[in-house]
């Protein structure tokens, strides 16, 4: 008897980029390495709210090399990452696991998946709290990069790749233990 596996089929077109990675990874380990204190009040944190010394903690120390160098730049990046950071905090990080299979397997319905790559604005952060906190009860671990991307590029040229793939993942996760009909 054969014990050789064929590779699953992926749908994964495109990863989020080494500029949304490499800070993720570092904020997640710093955070792993924080104290219940400091996790909980990144939990708590609002962009529009910057008072947790936690979130300096990160942003002036791991996450410093990875942020604009222009005042009006870093202000926008630092609101965006705080809406980021709450999820790093709150749910279960596994580099490589597609965060729309996530959404997919922990029941996260088609509506909620449309109104988190249909938000812009204030809105996105409702949505990413919303998606984020529904993934953490389920236990559902997944890539934070994956969601990142999604806020980060926000507004972007480049946002329609990151909220294409979600809806990728996610649909191809639906559908793959759906039986064809003819």
């Amino acid at each position: 008897m054969s014990t050789e596996t064929t590779p699953e089929k992926t749908t994964t077109l495109y990863r989020a980029p080494p500029w949304v990675t490499n800070p993720v990874d570092a904020a997640s380990a710093a955070i792993e390495r924080m104290g219940p204190g400091d996790r909980a009040s990144l939990r708590r944190l609002r962009p529009e709210q910057l008072h947790e010394p936690a979130f300096w903690k990160l942003t002036t120390t791991t996450l410093n090399a990875h942020l604009p160098t222009t005042p009006a730049a870093r202000d926008a990046a630092e609101q965006r990452w705080a809406m980021v950071l709450p999820v790093l905090a709150d749910a279960i990080h596994v580099p490589g696991r597609r965060l729309g299979t996530a959404l997919a397997e922990a029941g996260v319905s088609e509506g909620r998946l449309i109104r988190l790559l249909r938000a812009q604005g204030e809105a996105l952060e409702g949505v990413v709290r919303a998606v984020a906190h529904q993934l953490a009860s389920a236990g559902a671990p997944f890539d934070h990069a994956d969601l990142a991307w999604l806020v980060l590029t926000e507004g972007r040229d480049d946002a329609e790749k990151a909220r294409h793939q979600v809806a990728r993942d996610y649909y191809y996760a639906v559908g793959k233990d759906q039986s064809p009909t003819t």
